[in-house]
């Protein structure tokens, strides 16, 4: 999991925002507002807490802060390797 947002950002807040897209078409590509992929509705949903995020899976993994899984909060995004690592 990576954590790189400001904690001026209410993670409740976010998550209950995001909740409201529920239901919303997956579209290969699609970025919102009426239907998303699954890095498009991360990209949509942070960008409406200011935080930017790129519209690609493995560049969302990529930045941030490491955190293990004991740690995790409300918000944080959590991405798993093809590759078993």
């Amino acid at each position: 999991s990576t954590r790189d947002w400001s904690s001026d950002v209410c993670s409740s807040d976010l998550v209950n925002y995001a909740k409201t897209l529920l239901g919303k078409a997956y579209v290969y590509g699609g970025v919102g507002p009426n239907s998303f992929d699954c890095s498009g509705f991360t990209q949509y949903v942070y960008s409406k807490f200011g935080v930017n995020l790129s519209h690609s899976a493995s560049a969302q993994a990529n930045i941030g802060t490491t955190v293990s899984k004991a740690n995790l909060q409300l918000g944080d995004m959590v991405f798993f390797s093809q590759g078993g690592s």
